[in-house]
């Protein structure tokens, strides 16, 4: 029998909260984060994630293994809002260089109203603000 949706929440809100501590915390592109992304996104865990000849290979708990495909979400606008609910609203936003150099800033919405942790704090691409929003 398969896992109730408030286990498995349970057990993947920390993955994820690393994943957007990771997302806050990058500078720029990462194959690394993309592939973390492709895997929360698909909701299965691997037991292992290992570097082969340049791909990301996992390894689940019955032994089986295979190559990680990830899009370039991180280095990409037009990959991160695939990360974007269907029917969600979203805005990517900079600001002004002589402030801070520049940044940017993303808000995913439904309707008119944002829920908490829809909204990324000031990153340094406006791929990376999308995945934090969404």
């Amino acid at each position: 029998m398969g896992e109730t949706s408030a286990k498995l929440r349970d057990r993947t809100a920390p993955v994820i909260k690393k994943l957007l501590f990771r997302l806050e915390a990058a500078t720029g592109p990462d194959s690394g984060l993309d592939v973390d992304i492709a895997i929360a996104c698909a909701g299965r865990w691997p037991r292992r994630r290992s570097t082969v000849r340049g791909k990301y290979v996992q390894t689940y708990e019955d032994g089986r293994t295979g190559v990680i495909r990830a899009e370039e979400y991180t280095a990409s606008v037009d990959a991160a809002l695939r990360l974007v609910p269907e029917g969600y609203a979203w805005g990517v936003s900079s600001e002004p260089p002589e402030m801070h150099g520049v940044r940017y800033h993303a808000a995913v919405r439904k309707g008119s109203s944002a829920l908490p942790g829809q909204s990324a704090d000031y990153s340094p691409s406006p791929a990376l603000a999308l995945c934090i929003a969404a």
